[in-house]
């Protein structure tokens, strides 16, 4: 059993059966003599590629690339190392590269593959929560240099995402955290039923992802389809990622990285505060996501020396425009304005609301 969206000239197919739908892709005329790499991190490969291994090509060999686990390796050193191995082992732009992994396996895979002789196919098997339900979809490819996000990267769209949620088995609690705060971005900014639905239960009370991932993967793929290279309304999916990518960096820094979902939680906390100076949100609204936030993750401490690190994150921010600091804030549940133009001064105050939550 499986479900099928199309966006722009991909498909993305999740549920139960979507590795059994891959092997059939792979025996089809558009991949006979085609040469196959696949990357992965040593931890995906231990715990999800023995899964996987029964649908891969068998016609030809596919050529094995691990990286080490962890956000640092998004990295160009990460990049040089894929474009030897691909280049060694005679990749010719009919190749495929494969990426079996979580976010950085899909940015990273992606840039590789967007950029190898000016562009090979390339297939994303996301094997996290928040791989499947952010990260894979969407074409966006990136790395990060010298602890800032995404800084470098390309638009470019795989030839096809595949979703097999029965990877979520093989995660930790903490990583499916990185995922469901993700879910709550998309409720956030698409779907009012779907945030009050999530908004009073408990993440580790949810048994099967599968519904969710579905509800993800539709409001992503509507925003992207109408937006694919973020000009105007994909910019709303930026939500709470200004300040959590900001968060993101620091902690990298320190050499005490934090989960994506641990920051983007953070970020929505600090960018509701701000939607209800900016925009007016409702104060009843900015409380409820600031409960449910506070109630659903370990948010990260920072302390006051921290602020002025985070701001100057935040001014280098790609999304920014001569030097000021670009959000996507909330009117309502449902609804969301980007190129919103954050003073510092408001970014402090943001920061020290989110540090007096976290020690309440």
């Amino acid at each position: 059993m499986y479900k099928q969206i199309q966006l722009l000239d991909h498909h993305i197919i999740s549920g139960e059966d979507a590795l059994t739908v891959l092997k059939t892709l792979f025996s089809s005329g558009d991949y006979k003599n085609r040469s196959f790499f696949l990357l992965t991190d040593h931890q995906v490969a231990r715990h999800c590629l023995p899964i996987l291994k029964e649908h891969l090509p068998t016609d030809n060999p596919v050529h094995h690339c691990l990286i080490p686990t962890g956000e640092e390796h998004k990295s160009l050193k990460s990049s040089r190392k894929i474009w030897n191995f691909l280049n060694k082992h005679g990749a010719d732009r009919h190749s495929v590269l494969i990426n079996l992994g979580g976010g950085v396996i899909t940015d990273l895979g992606g840039f590789v593959a967007s950029t190898y002789k000016r562009g090979i196919s390339f297939i994303h098997i996301p094997t996290t929560l928040m791989g499947m339900v952010d990260a894979a979809i969407g074409g966006k490819t990136a790395i990060n240099l010298n602890w800032t996000k995404n800084i470098v990267g390309t638009f470019a769209q795989p030839d096809a995402v595949f979703v097999f949620p029965g990877f979520l088995k093989t995660l930790h609690e903490k990583e499916i955290n990185s995922g469901y705060a993700e879910i709550l971005k998309h409720a956030l900014i698409g779907d009012q039923k779907l945030w009050d639905a999530l908004k009073g239960s408990q993440m580790k009370d949810i048994q099967d992802f599968s519904d969710l991932i579905s509800f993800a993967l539709l409001i992503k793929s509507e925003i992207v389809a109408q937006d694919p290279h973020e000009e105007g309304m994909r910019k709303v999916l930026n939500l709470g990622h200004t300040f959590g990518h900001a968060f993101e960096s620091l902690f990298m820094e320190k050499g005490a990285p934090i989960g994506h979902g641990e920051a983007v939680a953070a970020g929505l906390l600090c960018e509701s505060y701000l939607s209800g100076v900016v925009n007016n949100l409702a104060p009843a609204l900015a409380e409820e996501i600031k409960t449910t936030l506070a109630t659903t993750f370990s948010l990260p401490e920072i302390a006051p020396t921290d602020k002025e690190s985070l701001i100057q994150y935040m001014l280098k921010d790609k999304k920014n425009q001569q030097g000021k600091i670009n959000c996507t804030l909330l009117e309502n549940i449902g609804k969301a304005r980007f190129n919103q133009f954050i003073p510092e001064k408001l970014v402090d105050d943001a920061l020290h609301y989110y540090m007096n939550t976290c020690t309440h």
